[in-house]
């Protein structure tokens, strides 16, 4: 990997790029922000990952932009993606969720169609189930992590605890729609980031809040 979180942050977060992705298309719009998205291309295209694991499927947006941005630097590449057909903080009628299923496999099997060099496994269930027996099972070495799914503090600690011991030397992981400033928001995910910046993962991880669209949390792994 070429990538360096502190050093190159002032040149990617300026980035913009017109991913020509698909619409949004369900009834709520979580889609990734287009601002964020394109600072997370630039840094794929720096990070070179193998491996790429993704919590957050929704309609494959995410999983777009990844395989998108390894296509154009000639890399092949794993992304796992975990997602499932609910939400533990929206009640919905079992209907929406299908069509959400509907929307998703289909933007999933044209993203494979795009970028055939890139392997996606897509994965259903709950990822504080499943990311722990994934992780234990395939003894997964992730370049990148990408938190996309629950934004709310037991949620997003409990992938990054199935996640953190898989991290090879110099990963990243972003985690989207929290950062030490959105504290204004009902899931409460900043408090992660708080605990993150006071604990001793900061002598194994460096980071970096930014407040560019939905905000994010970025973390890379110290080289030993």
């Amino acid at each position: 990997m070429y990538f360096n979180l502190i050093n190159d942050w002032d040149t990617i977060k300026h980035a913009r790029h017109n991913l020509d992705w698909f619409d949004s298309k369900w009834i709520h719009n979580w889609t990734s922000n287009q601002d964020n998205a394109s600072v997370m291309f630039e840094a794929i295209k720096l990070m070179k990952p193998r491996v790429i694991i993704e919590t957050g499927t929704f309609e494959g947006h995410g999983t777009f932009l990844i395989a998108k941005a390894l296509h154009e630097i000639g890399l092949t590449g794993t992304i796992y993606t975990i997602d499932y057909d609910g939400d533990p903080l929206t009640k919905l009628e079992e209907e929406e969720w299908t069509k959400l299923k509907e929307i998703r496999d289909a933007n999933l099997a044209a993203v494979r169609q795009k970028f055939p060099e890139i392997e996606i496994q897509f994965i259903n269930g709950d990822s504080r189930v499943v990311l722990p027996k994934l992780m234990r099972e395939k003894n997964i070495t992730w370049d990148l992590f990408y938190q996309d799914s629950m934004h709310f503090y037991t949620g997003v600690k409990a992938e990054w605890d199935a996640v953190k011991e898989y991290a090879s030397e110099n990963a990243v992981a972003i985690f989207d729609d929290i950062s030490v400033s959105k504290t204004e928001f009902e899931q409460d995910g900043y408090r992660f980031c708080s605990e993150f910046i006071n604990s001793e993962e900061t002598n194994h991880w460096t980071y970096k809040n930014t407040d560019i669209g939905h905000h994010q949390f970025w973390v890379q792994k110290k080289i030993a």
